[in-house]
């Protein structure tokens, strides 16, 4: 309904949905709960929210930042997140560099076509 609504203010507007970045949450005492593919707390986890995002995008003719595109993975999480979900400034500086290319590359030549 917000796109539908963006859409018909500004038909021209360029829109991207953003996919959640990698995952993992402790509990205080250290208790390893789970990641971007096994947490759920009902809706389901956020790699189906992910999936959700993409038809969603991909339904509406909308541009989507993957995942995997976000430069935060296993292999970086320790490094680049504060507390399991949001990004230290090590994290937002990888965000921001492959938002902007992802941008520069996929949304900004097709802007006047």
């Amino acid at each position: 309904l917000m796109i539908a609504d963006l859409q018909k203010i500004n038909p021209n507007a360029s829109i991207v949905l953003c996919q959640t970045t990698y995952i993992e949450l402790y509990r205080d005492n250290g208790e390893y709960v789970g990641n971007t593919y096994t947490l759920d707390n009902g809706p389901g986890t956020a790699m189906d929210y992910n999936g959700t995002m993409a038809s969603v995008a991909n339904a509406m003719g909308l541009y989507l930042f993957k995942h995997e595109n976000t430069g935060i993975d296993i292999y970086n999480f320790n490094e680049t997140v504060l507390d399991g979900i949001h990004l230290n400034e090590k994290g937002r500086a990888i965000y921001a560099e492959n938002i902007s290319k992802f941008l520069k590359e996929q949304v900004i030549p097709n802007l006047h076509k």
